[in-house]
């Protein structure tokens, strides 16, 4: 899979990654808290063994990314669409919106 984000990139395709380690690099930021906090998380998602959702796999992961490239496609004014929402809101900042943020 071809990604545009070196970042996002580098732990996708890092062998010595397995499973939800991959989810670890990649939403949690490199600091030891952080990473120890995406540890934790892993440790909670993995005691979960019943009732669990079966994997998404190649073609979902494919829908998603064709929905993102859509998403990321725009005319006229950047974000303009946006002072259309008229409902209190929050806007955060993570280590993900580094790898996913449009151009």
């Amino acid at each position: 899979m071809h990604l545009e984000k070196p970042s996002l990139a580098q732990p996708l395709n890092d062998p010595t990654l397995q499973r939800y380690s991959v989810l670890q690099k990649i939403f949690f930021g490199p600091s030891d808290t952080s990473q120890a906090a995406g540890k934790r998380f892993i440790e909670r998602l993995s005691q979960r063994t019943e009732d669990r959702d079966q994997p998404s796999g190649y073609e979902v992961a494919a829908n998603q990314l064709t929905a993102f490239r859509q998403w990321e496609q725009f005319t006229g004014e950047r974000f303009a669409d946006l002072r259309s929402i008229r409902q209190p809101d929050t806007a955060l900042y993570s280590s993900i919106t580094s790898h996913l943020c449009a151009r």
